[in-house]
């Protein structure tokens, strides 16, 4: 089932009918609003909640937003080169993009870009499913990766992992050209933390129509995921 949400209260009974049901939500945005935001929260709050993993509430919620922010910023970062006429195959010119982008950024980017990101067809698509295993989670937008793009995000999920502690990855691995190093970090020590194996979270993309990025906590405390290798 998916939604356009303009308020969580409206939705709400329809969604507690699909949860009772294990059915799949999928939530559609182009500014991941803070009204979609609590709505998502609330779901896998109520997801975990009903499965006795309150322990994971706060992972969750986390992680979603860090998934969900980051592929609506990409969203925006596409619309900037747009309107910038910016080659993002150009090496010079995609820092230049870069520049104005992060120019840009602020908390009312949401709002500004939000309804640019609409007319130009950009979406983020959050689908959140449980069975009696795990909550799984999933944040697509349909802008792809570019090969380099793809590459420092490789790199950045590799350190992240190889590191234990935050001062020695901002001391020895920050490298802010993308802007996502800092909360791949977080999302993997907090899944550490709740005692998840961060093999589980997961980025791709096709290269061609959309990027997606995924996670999977367990709700059967003796589950064990399949496991990506970086």
């Amino acid at each position: 089932m998916e939604y356009l949400i303009s308020t969580v209260d409206a939705a709400w009974p329809h969604v507690e009918a699909a949860l009772e049901k294990n059915d799949s939500i999928h939530v559609r945005a182009y500014g991941v609003l803070p009204v979609t935001e609590e709505f998502i929260r609330k779901v896998t709050t109520q997801i975990l909640r009903r499965s006795g993993r309150d322990d994971l509430i706060t992972t969750a919620s986390m992680l979603l937003k860090e998934l969900t922010v980051n592929a609506a910023k990409a969203n925006f970062k596409r619309v900037i080169f747009r309107e910038h006429n910016i080659d993002s195959d150009n090496a010079e010119q995609y820092e230049q993009g870069m520049t104005i982008f992060k120019d840009n950024l602020s908390d009312d980017m949401p709002y500004v870009y939000g309804p640019k990101a609409k007319r130009n067809d950009l979406h983020v698509l959050i689908a959140i499913s449980s069975d009696k295993n795990k909550l799984h989670i999933e944040v697509q937008n349909n802008t792809p990766m570019k090969k380099h793009e793809e590459q420092r995000v490789r790199e950045k999920l590799a350190l992240a992992m190889s590191c234990e502690d935050l001062g020695d990855f901002m001391m020895n691995h920050g490298d802010d050209s993308e802007g996502a190093g800092l909360g791949i970090f977080l999302s993997l020590a907090a899944l550490k933390a709740a005692g998840v194996d961060p093999r589980v979270f997961v980025i791709k993309t096709d290269g061609k129509k959309r990027t997606w990025a995924s996670f999977e906590l367990p709700i059967d405390r003796s589950y064990k995921p399949e496991l990506p290798r970086y």
